[in-house]
């Protein structure tokens, strides 16, 4: 028998507690590798162990909230109680999820009034029952980007991530590259999914609001069905100023789904990297001779869409989408947040990114440097 004990009182008229007996000895052996749960390990005190952790990173898995509740106390969670014990310590620091929604709209103003010229777009839809409305989707692009995307290469990359909050939700972004060739982030917006009505939504607004008239811009993007769909219903979108690109990563990603081949998997990518048309006719044969499917897969796909020799220059070198989900990893920790939460981390990242690039370009420009840090990294290496 285990002698460990612990004996407690309330002292009379206050809330104080009083230790009157303990006894720390344990001598039991208790096997808690065989419990498959425990009922007094509930989501609020799951919630309460995990605080720290989930301040300091809200994108905490849940996996590691489960193996952290066992290192810690032995006991075996289930899955749906270490979910909805990061969902309460999520709202314990930062608000309801519903109540979040209502907030959303005066946050946007405020963003917009604090930030003249900044562009926010608020969509509620009303609900099928009782005439009330609902959140739908929300646009915003600053002011600073918008300026700034005048002095960058004219390319946008696009993409969606999965929001992995109680409510669930796509967050869309467009993100271009500046002359030193980092990401500069010109818009993003929450929506209910990725689809062909919420990517014409969100393009149209990049259109009109971001992309001055009369720019030739190019939109680099991967394949997503809804992207397709926008590019034949905006009308922004269907004029000769707008040339339309895809990843390149995410056309070999496709290809490999279909013919899985190390050798491949080399030829597409060579094949949609090469800036010479010799060398892409001779790689395309190299792929018609391993393997006809391949071939007619690839070739089926309009090769100025793909292939960088094809690109009449559009796409300025940049083949993939990689800068549109480099932003997405920034943006990482505020995925699984309330909306306005997610919409005020989101601010906070971008206005702390430009304020480092003011901070850095003056430096440089003091320094006596007339172009970017990295831009004169090449002129150096090819003189």
């Amino acid at each position: 028998m285990c002698m460990w004990h612990i004996q407690a009182g309330n002292l009379l008229n206050t809330n104080l507690w009083k230790v009157k007996k303990y006894q720390p000895l344990h001598n039991c052996k208790v096997d808690y590798k065989r419990a498959r749960n425990d009922r007094l390990m509930t989501s609020k005190i799951i919630a309460s162990v995990i605080a720290t952790k989930v301040h300091v990173d809200p994108d905490y898995s849940i996996k590691l909230v489960m193996q952290d509740i066992y290192d810690k106390f032995r006991i075996n969670v289930k899955y749906k109680k270490a979910w909805y014990g990061r969902l309460i310590a999520l709202e314990r620091r930062f608000g309801n999820w519903e109540a979040a929604y209502n907030d959303l709209p005066n946050l946007l103003l405020a963003i917009r009034e604090s930030n003249p010229g900044s562009v926010v777009d608020f969509q509620p839809k009303p609900t099928s029952h009782d005439g009330t409305y609902e959140f739908h989707r929300a646009f915003c692009a600053f002011k600073a980007s918008i300026d700034g995307f005048e002095h960058c290469l004219p390319v946008v990359s696009v993409g969606g991530t999965h929001l992995y909050g109680k409510f669930k939700g796509h967050l869309l972004v467009a993100v271009a590259m500046n002359a030193n060739r980092e990401i500069f982030p010109l818009a993003y917006a929450v929506v209910e999914s990725e689809n062909t009505n919420s990517w014409s939504w969100f393009l149209e607004h990049i259109m009109t609001y971001v992309v001055r008239p009369n720019r030739h811009v190019c939109i680099i993007s991967d394949r997503h069905p809804g992207i397709l769909s926008a590019y034949q219903s905006v009308p922004q979108l269907k004029t000769s100023q707008v040339s339309k690109r895809f990843c390149l990563r995410h056309i070999r990603s496709n290809f490999m789904t279909k013919f899985r081949s190390t050798e491949l998997k080399k030829l597409c990518w060579q094949a949609g990297s090469t800036p010479m048309v010799s060398e892409f006719f001779q790689t395309m044969a190299q792929i018609r001779a391993t393997n006809e499917n391949a071939f007619t897969y690839l070739n089926a796909i309009p090769r100025e869409n793909w292939a960088l020799c094809f690109d009449d220059g559009r796409r300025y070198g940049i083949l993939t989408t990689n800068i549109s989900e480099s932003f997405n990893n920034v943006l990482k920790g505020c995925r699984t947040l309330p909306i306005t939460a997610l919409v005020k981390a989101t601010y906070n990242k971008v206005v702390q990114l430009f304020a480092d690039r003011r901070r850095a370009g003056q430096m440089w420009r003091q320094a006596g440097f007339l172009y970017p840090q990295n831009i004169w990294k090449d002129i150096l290496e090819r003189s």
